[in-house]
């Protein structure tokens, strides 16, 4: 083999890449710059239209939900598609939604079988490898980000109004026959007006907003990187929202001219309320636009009577008012590492590093009378889980030029702890 083909095998998922652009392994970059644009929500909204070769497909259309990546398709009818994510060299298994994209300095996707060279059967939908911005030396920065958008939905439908279904009704009854009697609320269709429009009543015009402040800087003893986010975005559907506070720290000390020690932490803390869109909105495009929202003593109004004249949709208004769906969840991911340069191309380094998760879930259903339509039982499920994960790695590199040549050798050490998880 030549020397262009001995360098293709320098490239490994541990982040060794030199001239990657120019090896034929397949990998793709994304700059902190092109991450940043635009009020993305995650990091995997923030990776959308800018890789190729992968399919990144929302989970829902509520606020803060998070994405689905798949690289290169699905590999398995029944099996996990999702690929591996690294986060500053810890393999993590809670994606990367806690991450604030103005925290991250470059994102680096493996697909192909290099993804395994590290990693494994892990590897094998390919790595999604993240860098958050590291300390610097030498100068003091300090950034403030502050952006404002709206939502709204793109279409909705067009439904009649209360006269215009009332019509409708008698007309549809009237041609099925004698046997069908017609509603007397509906004698005179005209008097009726536009009555409710459903659809406006359970959507709305939204606001997002983002926030950070960053300040970087140190001297060659020791520098830092820090920032602070703070991201929230009301859903279109009424008493939808989300909100994300997350805090990251890079410490970087020379305790030696050959040793450094680096240590990173990222504290991130979600709160969410989300709707059953599906049936308040079927509710919404059933229930007649006849139907007041609240009936004449201040309560919520629904169906009554003949449900063949007035149908037993539930109120959607009373839905996204009174029903209660909230989830809350917690991510700590850190690590610290030693870098001891023992000869000139030498270089020993271990890292040791810790993920921490917990997640909440509440939802409650109260008892009630929408019109002729009532539950007597409320209902309550509360659930929440922990997980922790632990790795050691230990990596002794050597990396040393001779003229045209070069040896590049890396032995690997890790030790991950099972993952513990517990649930209730």
């Amino acid at each position: 083999a030549d020397t262009q083909n001995l360098d293709e095998v320098v490239v490994t998922a541990m982040g060794i890449s030199k001239e990657k652009k120019a090896l034929g392994y397949a990998v793709q970059d994304v700059k902190s710059d092109e991450l940043t644009q635009g009020a993305n929500t995650s990091l995997s909204g923030a990776l959308q239209g800018k890789v190729s070769g992968i399919d990144i497909a929302s989970s829902s259309g509520m606020p803060g939900a998070s994405s689905k990546i798949m690289i290169r398709g699905a590999r398995s009818f029944t099996g996990d598609n999702s690929p591996l994510y690294v986060i500053d060299g810890v393999p993590v298994s809670g994606g990367m939604w806690y991450l604030n994209p103005n925290d991250v300095e470059s994102i680096d996707v493996l697909k192909d079988a290099s993804a395994t060279a590290i990693y494994g059967s892990r590897g094998a939908n390919g790595v999604v490898m993240v860098t958050t911005k590291q300390a610097q030396e030498g100068h003091t920065e300090i950034n403030f980000d502050y952006s404002y958008g709206i939502q709204h939905s793109a279409k909705t439908y067009k439904m009649l109004d209360a006269s215009q279904y009332a019509a409708l009704h008698n007309e549809m009854r009237t041609n099925a026959g004698p046997e069908y009697s017609l509603n007397p609320a509906f004698a005179d269709p005209e008097s009726l007006g536009a009555g409710t429009d459903w659809m406006d009543a359970i959507f709305r015009t939204a606001p997002m907003q983002k926030v950070n402040l960053s300040m970087l800087g140190g001297n060659q003893k020791i520098s830092h990187a820090t920032s602070l986010g703070y991201y929230t975005q009301d859903g279109i559907m009424k008493n939808s929202s989300y909100n994300r506070l997350s805090l990251q720290s890079n410490i970087s000390s020379k305790l030696a001219s050959n040793i450094t020690v680096r240590a990173n932490v990222n504290l991130s803390a979600e709160n969410r309320r989300t709707q059953p869109v599906s049936t308040v909105i079927q509710n919404a495009m059933r229930i007649l636009p006849s139907i007041p929202i609240y009936d004449d003593n201040g309560e919520y109004a629904g169906p009554t009577g003949n449900a063949e004249w007035n149908g037993n949709a539930l109120n959607p208004v009373a839905i996204i008012n009174e029903q209660n769906y909230r989830m809350k969840g917690f991510r700590m991911l850190s690590n610290i590492s030693l870098e001891w340069e023992i000869i000139k191309g030498l270089k020993f380094k271990t890292t040791g590093g810790a993920e921490l998760g917990y997640d909440y879930n509440n939802s409650y259903i109260p008892k009630y009378k929408w019109g002729m339509n009532e539950s007597k039982n409320t209902m309550q499920t509360v659930t929440s889980a922990y997980e922790q994960l632990y790795l050691w790695d230990n990596t002794l590199n050597y990396d040393k030029a001779f003229g045209k040549h070069r040896i590049n050798a890396c032995l690997l050490y890790t030790s991950p702890s099972p993952r513990d998880s517990t649930s209730s």
